[in-house]
């Protein structure tokens, strides 16, 4: 069941905010944490929390006379806002914002930590940082508590988080034993054969169940299958949210042995090793590049699932392998070069072993 942020903000601001401001600042209060709820949630449709690591503070002054006296620059409205924020962010500056009278925008940067106790005084002070946030009224300071880890922010529709949770309850409860229908057919003798070789072509069947899972679990989002992100470059899973910039990209590959052919006298077998995992990397940040020369506006991230099949000294179906070596590669995690692991295109990587058939002696792993 996916929770509304919407909603959880909404009750926040019944039951605490509103009942602070009012009791600091009167019927100016109520109105002020409104307006700055709102600008809130507009900022975080442009920008997912999860990628800002920089600290924002969102002010609105009680009085209006004080907000003109502490304008600087030119003043911005929403649509200028929030592309200076991008850029902002990009350079991990921290920002404040400040609420003109007049509905407009004025943003001070910094390479350093802005004190938000320093600008609650007579003012509203909206706090983020690091999934850190909460109010500032006047004097007094109330932290958000969330209901679940992967909920950034209580004012933000949960988009890139909301993928990673959703993929590491695939790869731990739904893929290894095939609970998913559709995986059934990944293996070569199914689900209910040793599950050692995939069948002939598994990454369409690998997609489609990745794409009926998160179709089910991403309520509030759409997932699309075998998306072009240019005239030639077609993704296997694309991700988008109503009402935000973010863009999700998913890039499936396996490793293991399949069979070649469905039907031969002979079989032959492809295999893949721990290599592909670094083209598939590098593959999904060419993805969102190219996603992103096409979609300015969008906030676009990558991620690599790769559907681990390996088994040690397989050589065909018919083997019987020990419970060492099928087993094997359970806990053999996939290293990727630094320059991936810290692109800011690129999600994360989640390799989901697929388990063999074959009983586990007490001990082994």
């Amino acid at each position: 069941m996916q929770i509304d942020p919407l909603k959880i903000s909404d009750l926040y601001m019944q039951s605490n905010f509103i009942l602070e401001a009012y009791k600091e600042f009167g019927g100016k209060g109520e109105k002020c944490i409104g307006i700055v709820v709102d600008c809130v949630r507009n900022v975080f449709r442009t920008v997912p929390p999860e990628q800002v690591s920089s600290q924002i503070l969102i002010k609105k002054c009680i009085s209006d006379s004080d907000s003109l006296v502490e304008e600087r620059g030119n003043p911005l409205g929403l649509e200028r806002l929030t592309s200076d924020l991008i850029d902002r962010f990009k350079r991990q500056e921290n920002v404040l914002i400040t609420i003109m009278p007049d509905g407009l925008f004025s943003v001070n940067g910094s390479s350093e930590m802005f004190r938000p106790e320093n600008h609650s005084i007579d003012s509203i002070v909206y706090y983020y940082f690091n999934t850190q946030e909460g109010f500032f009224v006047g004097e007094s300071y109330i932290s958000i508590k969330k209901p679940n880890a992967y909920l950034v922010s209580i004012f933000a529709q949960p988009t890139y988080s909301s993928v990673e949770t959703a993929l590491d309850r695939y790869s731990d409860e739904v893929a290894p034993d095939c609970t998913c229908k559709i995986l059934e057919d990944v293996w070569l003798e199914g689900k209910d054969g040793k599950r050692l070789i995939f069948s002939n072509k598994p990454e369409s069947i690998m997609r489609n169940s990745l794409d009926q899972y998160l179709s089910t679990v991403l309520e509030e989002a759409r997932v699309k299958a075998e998306q072009a992100t240019d005239d030639s470059k077609p993704v296997d899973l694309r991700v988008d949210w109503y009402g935000s910039r973010a863009v999700v990209l998913i890039e499936v590959k396996w490793i293991g042995k399949s069979v070649s052919k469905s039907k031969s006298e002979k079989q032959s077998y492809t295999s893949h090793n721990d290599s592909r995992v670094l083209k598939g990397a590098d593959q999904v940040i060419d993805y969102v590049k190219r996603e992103k020369s096409t979609l300015g506006e969008k906030t676009v991230k990558g991620y690599l699932v790769t559907f681990d099949g390996r088994r040690a000294n397989l050589k065909s179906e018919k083997d019987e392998l020990s419970p060492e070596d099928a087993w094997y590669y359970l806990d053999k995690d996939i290293s990727l070069p630094n320059e991936i692991e810290n692109n800011d295109d690129f999600g994360g990587h989640k390799r989901v072993f697929l388990n063999p058939r074959v009983s586990r002696t007490v001990g082994d792993k």
